[in-house]
């Protein structure tokens, strides 16, 4: 948004000139409050309304004259405020704006709106109190939804959804929506809340879990705090920010993953959080020896760091005395009875890895973004039902020759040409061949992972997915917390279009089905592989359009996941072995014969009609079935043809091998390195995209076209879907 203000002084007194450039709902209003009476006072409702009109929209512009002796201290604070129809105020972020009777506003800031004045205001009119933020996880909204917290305080409604703190997002952040408001601590120490949706119908869906309630008087008095929750599923306790000029600063709080420095370097470090006064020691349970923690005033934390103790490279396991007591640290991962504490030491891998971050900060703060969804922050909950192509940001390439080396030396079978390298742009976001190097041998301790067996498992997902040359993407998916599916369109269906039949719109009604299903109560008391398959076949029974598509769905329960699939979409199994990572399972193409995979199809009538003979038509309990054996650290990946008939699978380990599990991540206190599952799920489909634009690669597809006798030679252009899946547990490995 451009935006400027300009002040002229005209004998006694000072012309302003106010401009902003900006998209608006429609109904809305934009103005300039300020300090001044003719600003509001810091009122929306009273600010100067800038004008526009539909040969000028979206430019806003207004005018007003100031005796001069009105303006204290030679300058006017201001900010800009859309004003919605029913009366909300939507307040710029960030510092006041000032202008001088001399001097130009600063142009070309940015307009992210929030939902209280009292929250973006940096000046003396703010109200006493404490800045809360929320940031919330909620992908089960649909078009003209918001979210709200809805709470007992009077800035949160008083339990009115109608006057409550409306959260939000934007496309490329959602499903993460904030907000924030200021409470006034005199009136309570404490304040109970909830988030509620509010449909685009008018009606409202609570949360059903009890109230939540945020501790006022946490940390400092100057810090903000900052609340991470997910609609319906765990709220982490908020954690207090530093408030700087331009903003909420980093947490204060630290995670596992944060670093000591020592003599200007960082160092791997142990930490737990406990009040200033304690006793605190640090004690390794093989060898008892006992360290002495210092306390950090800034992390409030005990911290200590492993540069000068003499450990071996391995994992260690370690817990605190507190006082005397034996205490574990939420900040790393937990095993074993009695509990203790574990963390990788290995100083090559960690230094590693965490120099990536100091080498790449700008991609570092857009690779932060897309870890917000993960579990081991926002405790993940169902995912949104209804397909959409994310916008995967494409962070921290560690090596650039690394990264458009080919994708193996190897010639692959029946093919007398070397494969043509992948581009950088596949494999940005990964790590380079070093990270393969240095966890040769490196597998999860046994203790570690007994111990998370008894703890929920649950998805940390993502998504890409890449249309073919021409037509319409006819690939659809849906995501949930334990469940999975994708669906291939068939596009011959194209030629049925006059009847009716619309094989997109078909896949993605398929999905929001089977979603629908598997996040249900109903088929919960059966096997996981009847479960997926219940899921297909209620999505067969029920769905309204017509089309053909192949189907895979699959659902995660305890420590076994259930696959229903038909036809030659498909999901694999992948897990870390000392060697970098395997298929421990996959599925194998269903087909009546090849090319010709089993699909489901509702035929429209008059197109049924035509059929002669009684033609049987695939069904979902065609599909197979497979129940499969997880642990934490494993990738899931849930796939169209369009990956599979283009990449070999040497291929795909060559890119996943690069990928950091979140396992070895957060063991190695390194939580927020974790490759998230979206950038795997774009390097893969990405891949395959290349190949299949490739007139002279030997990809699987050409490869299966030669051993029935035919020539098909090159890529096969299609739609690709990936869906990727790390297995965590469900509130992370630390906690």
């Amino acid at each position: 948004m451009n935006v400027g203000c300009r002040a002229e002084s005209s004998g006694n007194r000072v012309e302003l000139s106010f401009a902003a450039e900006l998209q608006t709902p429609f109904g809305s209003e934009v103005r300039a409050v300020g300090a001044l009476s003719e600003l509001g006072s810091w009122r929306p409702e009273s600010g100067l309304a800038l004008r526009t009109g539909a040969d000028i929209y979206p430019r806003w512009t207004a005018a007003l004259s100031l005796l001069d002796d009105a303006i204290l201290d030679g300058r006017i604070e201001f900010k800009f405020v859309i004003v919605k129809p029913d009366g909300t105020a939507d307040w710029e972020e960030g510092p006041n704006r000032f202008v001088s009777i001399s001097d130009d506003c600063p142009s070309a800031l940015s307009f992210q709106p929030l939902a209280s004045p009292v929250c973006t205001t940096q000046s003396q009119n703010l109200k006493p109190g404490r800045e809360l933020f929320w940031e919330a996880v909620c992908d089960s909204t649909g078009v003209g939804d918001i979210l709200l917290v809805v709470g007992a305080a009077p800035e949160l409604g008083t339990w009115d959804a109608d006057h409550a703190l409306q959260l939000q997002t934007t496309p490329e952040d959602f499903p993460i929506w904030r907000g924030s408001i200021c409470l006034d601590v005199s009136l309570s120490l404490a304040t109970e809340w909830k988030l509620v949706i509010k449909h685009a119908d008018g009606t409202s869906g609570w949360e059903s879990c009890d109230n939540r309630c945020t501790n006022l008087l946490c940390g400092s008095a100057d810090d903000a705090l900052v609340t991470l929750v997910r609609f319906g599923g765990n709220c982490e306790a908020p954690v207090p920010r530093r408030r700087e000029a331009d903003g909420v600063s980093a947490p204060s709080v630290p995670d596992g993953s944060d670093a000591v420095e020592v003599a200007g370097e960082a160092q791997q470090s142990i930490l737990v959080q406990a009040d200033s006064s304690a006793c605190v020691q640090v004690i390794f349970e093989a060898t008892g020896s006992r360290h002495q923690p210092t306390f950090s005033s800034s992390a409030m934390s005990w911290i200590l760091g492993l540069a000068d103790l003499g450990l071996v490279q391995g994992v260690h396991a370690f817990h605190f005395l507190v006082n005397g007591e034996r205490v574990v640290s939420d900040l790393h991962p937990v095993a074993g009875k009695p509990e203790h504490n574990l963390i990788m030491v290995n100083g090559d891998f960690w230094s590693y890895a965490h120099g990536c971050k100091k080498a790449h900060p700008r991609q570092w703060k857009r690779q932060t973004r897309m870890l917000e969804d993960s579990p081991r922050r926002h405790h993940t909950a169902a995912g949104g039902l209804s397909p959409k192509k994310p916008g995967i940001v494409r962070p921290l390439s560690t090596s650039s020759t690394a990264s458009t080396c080919s994708c193996s030396s190897e010639k692959d079978d029946n093919h007398d040409v070397t494969p043509k390298p992948f581009s950088a742009e596949v494999f940005a976001g990964l790590y380079d061949e070093h990270l393969r190097l240095r966890l040769t041998d490196v597998v999860p301790p046994a203790g570690l992972l007994q111990a998370q067996r008894g703890r929920p498992l649950q998805l940390w997902s993502g998504v890409s997915r890449l249309q073919k040359p021409c037509g319409r993407c006819e690939d659809a998916y849906f995501i949930a917390d334990r469940a999975l599916g994708v669906a291939d369109g068939v596009g011959s269906m194209v030629q049925f279009a006059k009847y009716g039949a619309d094989a997109a719109a078909y896949a993605m009604e398929l999905m929001e089905l089977a979603g629908e299903a598997l996040t249900g109560a109903e088929l919960a008391d059966q096997p996981v592989d009847t479960r997926a398959e219940a899921a297909l076949l209620f999505a067969e029974r029920n769905v309204q359009s017509y089309g053909a598509s192949t189907v895979t769905a699959l659902v995660l329960d305890a420590d076994t996941v259930g696959v229903a699939n038909l036809g030659d979409s498909g999901f694999m199994l992948l897990r870390k072995g000392q060697q970098g990572m395997g298929i421990v399972a996959r599925s194998e193409e269903k087909q009546h014969h090849w090319n010709c995979p089993f699909q489901l199809c509702r035929l429209p009538p008059a197109l049924q009609r035509r059929l002669q003979g009684g033609t049987r038509l695939d069904s979902a309990s065609d599909c197979d079935r497979y129940t499969i054996q997880v642990q934490p650290g494993d990738l899931l990946l849930v796939f169209t043809d369009g990956l599979s008939d283009n990449i070999h699978e040497h291929e795909l380990l060559h890119i996943v091998d690069r990928a950091l599990p979140p396992l070895f991540s957060e063991l190695a206190g390194l939580a927020e390195l974790a490759t998230p599952p979206a950038v795997i799920a774009e390097s893969l489909a990405r891949a395959a995209q290349e190949r299949s634009l490739d007139e002279k690669a030997m990809v699987p597809f050409a490869k299966a076209s030669k051993a029935q006798g035919m020539d098909c030679p090159g890529g096969k252009p299609d739609d690709i879907t990936v869906v990727a899946a790390w297995i965590m547990p469900e509130v992370g490995l630390s906690g």
